[in-house]
């Protein structure tokens, strides 16, 4: 496993939420929500779509995350999600208290379709490499989208999406393949080398490579997706409220010196 592709997957290690999101315009759903009340197990394993043939490398390594619903309307729901324990499951989840939490408002108005989507957030990446010292490090992500996740009734619903866009500016430090002296642009260099397919190098349209982030327009973010992901039910869980202030402290490590 190239360890570079790894820490891309472990970008999503800690991927809490805050922020707000719609249904569907034509539901008319006001009543009681059938997720008000209840938690979730939420495995990240799927089909990744962007950037294309990444999925083969990191689907060992995308964590999982519990879900927490409050509110008792449809249309007034919101969610506290926190990171759950490497190699978690439904009846094993416990949270990482090294991982933030935050807060999501959506509406149940269109279940059992569902967005839930936050402005942005800081996330808690840990990276343990066969050859290297584990290091973890807490950076941005905007956009993360969640999309008809929650289950409904229906055992044939449509397929949960997920959307985000990663900065590297404090995650590069986790690409310890590139060496002791790793940057943030090696490591937006490496992302270009190992996902542009071949033939496009002559086509800037289909390069795959760091974009401009959204806060201030420093070429160091990515944006990945996936596809048929789903959470389900796990009354068991439990998720309290972490800030990144409130952390213990053996989850952050200084920056290495410029």
């Amino acid at each position: 496993m190239n360890p570079r592709l790894a820490t891309i997957a472990l970008v999503v290690v800690s991927l809490p939420l805050a922020g707000c999101s719609s249904g569907d315009d034509d539901a008319t759903n006001t009543g009681p929500s059938p997720w008000a009340g209840k938690k979730y197990f939420l495995n990240m394993a799927g089909e990744w779509s962007v950037p294309r043939g990444i999925g083969k490398e990191i689907d060992g390594f995308v964590p999982s995350f519990l879900v927490d619903v409050s509110g008792t309307s449809a249309g007034a729901l919101s969610v506290t999600i926190g990171a759950a324990q490497a190699d978690a499951t439904a009846d094993t989840a416990v949270q990482n208290l090294c991982g933030p939490t935050a807060k999501a408002s959506f509406s149940g108005s269109a279940y059992p379709r569902s967005v839930i989507a936050p402005v942005d957030m800081r996330i808690y990446i840990k990276n343990e490499p066969d050859m290297h010292e584990p290091v973890q490090a807490t950076g941005s992500v905007f956009g993360f989208t969640l999309t008809d996740v929650l289950p409904g009734t229906d055992t044939a619903a449509t397929p949960g999406k997920f959307k985000a866009s990663m900065d590297f500016r404090e995650l590069y430090r986790l690409f310890t393949a590139l060496g002791p002296t790793v940057s943030v642009d090696g490591v937006c260099q490496g992302v270009y080398k190992e996902f542009t397919p071949v033939g496009c190098e002559e086509d800037p349209e289909c390069w795959v490579k760091c974009q401009p982030c959204p806060d201030d327009g420093a070429p160091y973010c990515l944006t990945l997706e996936a596809e048929d992901i789903a959470a389900v039910e796990a009354p068991n869980l439990s998720v309290v409220e972490v800030t990144e202030a409130s952390r213990p402290a053996t989850c952050v490590d200084p920056l290495p010196s410029p």
